[in-house]
């Protein structure tokens, strides 16, 4: 992940942050969001992702999503061990987790790639593993997460833990714990006309501190995209990172806006209307919750394609790339929140032509 230039580089950051701030007032500002939020309950969704205006009929079926269970696959796959790139339980994760979605009724591909980390010049196997649920649908959409965690700690305080691998419970793991919980609730939205295709990216976390190595698994999969689309590319692709701290916020992240407005905010109008407070709560003005990055994540390569692309983040996360990204920091609800707000965002997607 890559905020503006490099978060790690602390005067480019701030500088960022200063321009950032010009952009947000002259595009689109944190007030005018905290406006929106008081009226998509009430507004009209999107009648495509190029256009803000059409009603969609609402739907009487009921979301459902069991967020022990999501904590409980979190957890399991913490103790599992690091899944940093050269880790050695890797291919070990990937069978697992390639194998419980396949269980869930998905067709599994795995997609490996080798990548070459600069410094060292050591190659090194990456894989992105795609689950695609109804496979013949020929509108798509793509939810995705990062699987691996960092081998670096670098914002850590300890100097003596910064070069050391973390855990990744938040940053690395939740997502992908919303992911596979999501897929059991699948059958039950009836997408009949939609495909769901689940991608556990790797290589978010690829290549050192101070590096533009971030999101090599998206980009890779972006880069040879006709492989799983050799004709119609996909309706939309919603990312999410760092979705169980306990203090959760979701502020809308400013790349989505500017290349996504529609999407981004049937996402938000979904989830303020199911009343889920990290949405709110990432809209209220004036609030430290409500700070709006532009940041570099797997969204990114396919806006660069453009493909409507939203990342659903909370960077307002003190123990990120730190030691203390542990489970004792995780809530089951906040993977409930996100997970709710994307199946009723899937509900949405599926009655938009």
């Amino acid at each position: 992940m890559n905020i503006t230039s490099k978060a790690h580089n602390k005067s480019r950051f701030l500088l960022g942050m200063f321009l950032l701030s010009l952009y947000i007032s002259a595009e689109l500002s944190l007030a005018e969001l905290s406006v929106w939020s008081a009226v998509w309950a009430q507004q009209p969704s999107p009648s495509s992702l190029s256009s803000q205006s059409a009603a969609v009929p609402n739907s009487n079926l009921s979301l459902s999503f069991d967020e022990k269970r999501a904590f409980k696959i979190l957890s399991e796959l913490v103790q599992r061990g690091q899944r940093y790139y050269g880790a050695p339980m890797r291919n070990e994760v990937i069978q697992g987790l390639a194998k419980q979605l396949q269980d869930l009724g998905a067709e599994i591909s795995l997609q490996a790639f080798e990548k070459v980390e600069p410094k060292s010049q050591l190659k090194y196997t990456l894989t992105n593993i795609v689950a695609r649920f109804n496979p013949q649908a020929k509108q798509r959409v793509i939810l995705g997460s990062h699987w691996d965690t960092r081998l670096w700690a670098e914002e850590d305080h300890n100097p003596n833990l910064k070069s050391k691998p973390i855990t990744g419970a938040n940053d690395g793991s939740s997502g992908v714990a919303v992911l596979l919980e999501l897929a059991r609730q699948l059958d039950k939205l009836k997408l009949k006309d939609l495909g769901v295709d689940i991608v556990l990216f790797d290589g978010e976390e690829f290549g050192r501190p101070g590096s533009d190595d971030y999101c090599a698994g998206s980009r890779y999969f972006a880069q040879n995209l006709s492989t799983y689309y050799p004709s119609v590319k996909p309706k939309a692709v919603i990312v999410i990172d760092m979705v169980g701290d306990k203090d959760l916020a979701f502020p809308p992240e400013q790349s989505s806006v500017k290349f996504a407005r529609p999407l981004t905010t049937l996402i938000w109008r979904e989830a303020i209307k199911l009343k889920l407070p990290a949405f709110q709560r990432g809209l209220e003005r004036g609030s430290p919750h409500a700070k709006s990055l532009w940041i570099v994540d797997d969204h990114s390569p396919f806006q660069k394609l453009g493909i409507p692309a939203v990342l659903v983040i909370d960077l307002n996360y003190p123990h990120w790339h730190t030691h203390q990204d542990t489970m004792d920091k995780i809530s089951p609800q906040s993977l409930k929140q996100t997970g709710l707000a994307l199946l009723a965002s899937l509900k949405t997607l599926n009655t938009i032509p």
